[in-house]
């Protein structure tokens, strides 16, 4: 076996439902065989390990490998995932998901006709605990893929999973530690390092949507989404990282920020939230965050942000707009 082209990072923890279909569509891979598969345990307190090891017993699969390790996050996994990939390309995937039989195949494909150093792909959520109807699994696709602007990869969704990029990109990121969103932190530097995105116009990944981020006790963990922030324009300086890229991830992140501050109930924590918003918003000027990459949906929400009190009728409708949106989504997954 030569050279391995694609490492594939699997941080799991207690996903003991889900992980046996996510090896399995790694395994039903097309096309391309020149992967290595690093599963990683993290402190899981349920039997993820034991479908592990026996997934790669029982499918005699030498290119899978298995390490155990204590709890520390998905950052600290992603981080030892790194440390152990000897492939050309990094890919993600999360034990809950699923990709298509074709992912690695057309990032082959997208690499060796377009010499991409990072490919974006397209996903498709799934809902529920089912995969048998997912567009993901089928194998008849047509390979479309395009170049893409770095303008218009930063204003791609943040996931590590939604993209292959070189190994060499990795060099100077490490996930933060303790950090949510840590994803924005990543993938703004390789956003600015990467010199030929592409991007695959195919749904190659399912991605497993929950119902549990939609808590009001999870909103208020959310609001350390503001320190990642500081943690993200620390390192874009020490990556030389043009501001572009900071003031586009800041601003992508403003409806994350609006819906977690209005998903919490108790109302003094609620204006401690919305404050804490507001001071971090504020320290961005708002004529820098319209020119970013951002959508316009993230740009919109970004003034209404920086309107603050000005503002709050409309935050109050948008907010009641959250309220339903969760309950459409929560009786979604109960049916």
């Amino acid at each position: 076996m030569g050279p391995v082209i694609f490492s594939i990072i699997i941080p799991a923890y207690n996903v003991s439902e889900y992980l046996s279909n996510c090896l399995a569509s790694i395994v039903k891979q097309e096309g391309c065989k020149s992967f290595e598969c690093i599963i990683i345990n993290d402190g899981s307190t349920d039997n993820t390990g034991d479908i592990a090891e026996s997934f790669i017993i029982n499918e005699k699969v030498k290119n899978f490998y298995y390490y155990e390790k204590k709890n520390g996050g998905v950052s600290e996994t992603r981080n030892f995932g790194l440390e152990k990939a000897s492939g050309e390309y990094i890919v993600f995937i999360d034990a809950d998901d699923i990709i298509s039989p074709n992912l690695l195949y057309f990032l082959s494909k997208a690499i060796e006709e377009h010499d991409a150093d990072l490919v974006y792909y397209d996903f498709e959520v799934l809902r529920g605990e089912s995969t048998e109807e997912s567009n993901v699994l089928s194998g008849d696709l047509k390979f479309i893929c395009s170049e893409m602007s770095k303008q218009e990869l930063a204003s791609k969704p943040n996931y590590p999973w939604a993209r292959a990029a070189k190994r060499s990109l990795y060099e100077n990121i490490v996930y933060p530690l303790g950090l949510i969103y840590e994803d924005i932190v990543s993938t703004t530097i390789l956003n600015a390092l990467c010199q030929k995105p592409y991007h695959i116009k195919n749904a190659l990944y399912g991605y497993r949507k929950r119902p549990n981020s939609l808590m009001s006790e999870s909103a208020l963990k959310q609001l350390v989404m503001f320190e990642t922030i500081q943690y993200l324009k620390i390192e874009c300086r020490k990556n030389n990282i043009a501001e572009v890229y900071y003031n586009s991830a800041v601003v992508n992140l403003s409806r994350s920020a609006f819906m977690s501050v209005y998903r919490i109930k108790d109302r003094e924590k609620f204006i401690a939230g919305r404050q804490m918003m507001w001071q971090s918003y504020q320290e961005l000027p708002l004529i820098d965050g319209l020119r970013s990459y951002a959508t316009h949906l993230e740009k919109l929400i970004f003034v209404i942000i920086k309107a603050k009190k000005l503002a709050i009728p409309v935050s109050w409708g948008l907010g009641k707009l959250v309220s339903r949106i969760d309950a459409k989504r929560n009786s979604r997954f109960s049916d």
